[in-house]
This record gives C-alpha cells, structure tokens and sequence, in this order.
C-alpha cells in the first residue's frame, strides 16, 4: 500500500515537473525576430562588432536549446534558456540601433565624397580649358580629357549606388574619381609650372 502511495506520489511530481519545464517560446521568437530585424537593418554591415555580439548570443541560446532538448525530462530547466533569449533580443537590439546610425553616417560620408567629386570634375574642366599646350602636346591634353571624362562615369555610378542604398560603393566610386581627377589636376599644375620655367 505505501508502495503503490509513493508511486502515485512519483507520478504526480513527474507531470508536474514536465508541466511546469516548458520552453519560453515567447522569448525564444522574439530573440529570432529582433536578430531578423537587425540583419535587415544592415548591422552585418554597418555594425559588425554589435552584430557578432548578437550572433554569439544567439549561438548560446541556440546550444542551451539543444541542451535541454536532450536532456532527460524531470531535469529540464528553462530558465538559462529565458535569459538567454532575453540578451540575444537586447543585444540584437543594440546592433539594429547600430546600423540605424551607421548607415546614416555612410549615407552622409557618400552624399559628401559625390559632391567633392563634382566640384573637384568642374574645377579640372576649367583648368582643362586653360591649360598650356605644352606639357605639353595636344596629345597629352586629350590624355588628360579622356581621363577626366572617364571619372563622369564613375560619378554617375556612385550616385546610382546612393539611391540604391549601396552607401559604401556609392563612396568607393566617389573616392575613386577623386582619385583619378586629382592625378589630372596634378598633370595640368605640372604643365603649367613647366611652362613657366619655360618662359
């Protein structure tokens, strides 16, 4: 009889355990949809170091996920598992805000890095105007006028990239006319100190 009380005892404490050790889904989804929300803000991007910190949150949550699963009913505990989920969420959070002001700050870098390179295009275009002759052949202007026009392109390309949200390659093309103008700028100024000399 005591026998049999304590087995029914046994089983009373089993389900209740197995009732109360339940996954906190609630928490677990909600980590899952900030880190989504965090991807799609660009933080693998514009937010990296917040980003792995999410990423190594979530692998925790994940292994404890896997951790409990395997483990043998009565001794399962979730509580590891909630708190997890709940700095996975935060930290997610954190990388999302991050990005948030990151691309901003791309977005402005690229907005600038475009302008300079218009203002720096015209500026070549007049000195391409006045420019000696004698670096100084003809043949050396058209050099120069060739280079020059091929930089419209990549300003061109460098807007499109700002209105495709491509801030980072909006920039690089940016830079990279700027570069390729300086250099002719550089050629003309040295012409002209030829020319100089010269007379």
């Amino acid at each position: 009889m005591r026998k049999a009380l304590w087995l029914v005892l046994f089983a009373l404490v089993a389900v209740t355990a197995a009732g109360c050790a339940k996954p906190p889904t609630v928490e677990i989804d909600a980590a899952s949809e900030a880190m989504d929300a965090a991807q799609a803000a660009g933080a693998p991007d514009y937010a990296p170091e917040a980003w792995a910190k999410a990423q190594a949150s979530e692998a925790e949550l994940e292994a404890e996920i896997t951790a409990q699963k395997d483990a043998f009913a009565l001794s399962r505990s979730y509580e590891q598992t909630k708190n997890l989920a709940q700095a996975t969420k935060s930290a997610a959070e954190t990388a999302a805000a991050e990005a948030r002001t990151g691309k901003e700050t791309a977005k402005n870098e690229a907005t600038q890095a475009i302008e300079a390179a218009k203002t720096l295009r015209q500026e070549v275009d007049q000195m391409l105007a006045t420019a000696p002759t004698g670096k100084g052949s003809v043949a050396d202007l058209a050099a120069l006028r060739a280079d020059t026009g091929s930089t419209e392109e990549s300003i061109r390309a460098a807007e499109a990239a700002l209105a495709a949200g491509q801030y980072r390659e909006a920039r690089a093309k940016a830079e990279a006319a700027i570069q390729s103008l300086e250099a002719v700028k550089a050629e003309i100024e040295s012409a002209k100190q030829g020319r100089g000399r010269r007379a």
